[in-house]
């Protein structure tokens, strides 16, 4: 290509809002840029970023150590890799402050509200020790549900992605690749928002952790659904990466469909041990084939 990376990606300002380059600016590059269109691709690709979002960069509201430099490799992934992407597609974590995960939904008795990263339980409920200031009813079938699938517990996060604010954007460098590919290969760059119910967390792009009739993301799986491989990266990887690629594999398995599914691992990194998070991946690589990279 005539354009080169450093164009398009100013490495030392990742992870921070504003862009060195205007829209107007990164899209006369592409211009200049002669590739083949998408729509010619023999064989399908999806990149599937998770949760690229500027609160989830190392210094955000709710920061994943590491992901400024998985931001850098996979940017360089695309710019390598464009003539083998065929489509690119972003989820988006898309809050309220009101959400059962944050500090105002909550009060003790004095009308404190918890502190971030909080553990309640019904258990806490039933003791009166956390209350909820708004929908109890759903409040309690939500902390019951978690007892009862014992994966996760109610955790108050800090106060991140909130539609409509800086760090609910899409990191801008990532951006900034993802919208030059889009022009260059006349080809998609999907975003599909997540999160916005507010009795529950939605980790995974495709449903909640508690579900009710109508609360999954079918268009996102109709969508990812055409594709005949999938290459996924995000943040974080112990949490929305991994319950999104289960939920990816479990739904495409039920309605027939086998794309090969690759993760980047140096393009995810974890909140919790990375040890822990690759034990899990171990299992969903026993249990669905996806591929390790």
């Amino acid at each position: 290509m005539k354009t080169q990376f450093e164009q398009i990606v100013d490495v030392q300002t990742i992870g921070k809002a504003g862009n060195h380059l205007s829209s107007a600016e990164l899209f006369a590059l592409a211009a200049t840029e002669k590739l083949p269109p998408a729509s010619e691709d023999a064989e399908k690709t999806l990149l599937l970023a998770v949760d690229l979002q500027l609160d989830f960069m190392d210094d955000g509201a709710l920061g994943v150590k590491g992901a400024k430099k998985d931001i850098e490799r996979l940017t360089r992934f695309m710019y390598d890799n464009i003539e083998k992407i065929s489509a690119v597609a972003a989820t988006c974590d898309c809050h309220s402050p009101m959400q059962i995960f944050h500090a105002c939904w909550w009060q003790d008795e004095n009308g404190n509200e918890p502190e971030p990263f909080t553990i309640i339980t019904k258990k806490d409920l039933n003791a009166g020790r956390w209350m909820p200031r708004t929908m109890p009813e759903k409040s309690a079938e939500y902390l019951e549900a978690l007892e009862k699938q014992g994966k996760k517990q109610l955790c108050i996060w800090p106060y991140h992605c909130l539609e409509a604010s800086v760090g609910g954007a899409l990191e801008p460098q990532f951006s900034n690749m993802a919208n030059f590919f889009s022009a260059v290969r006349r080809a998609d760059f999907r975003k599909f928002g997540k999160g916005r119910i507010p009795y529950s967390e939605f980790y995974g792009a495709l449903r909640p952790e508690y579900c009710e009739p109508g609360t999954d993301n079918t268009e996102l799986l109709e969508y990812v659904s055409h594709f005949n491989k999938i290459i996924i990266v995000g943040e974080a990887m112990d949490y929305c990466v991994y319950e999104t690629i289960s939920q990816l594999c479990e739904e495409l398995q039920r309605i027939g469909r086998d794309p090969q599914i690759f993760v980047l691992t140096g393009c995810t990194s974890s909140i919790g041990p990375r040890e822990e998070a690759e034990k899990q991946y171990a299992e969903l690589t026993k249990r669905y084939g996806i591929t390790m990279l």
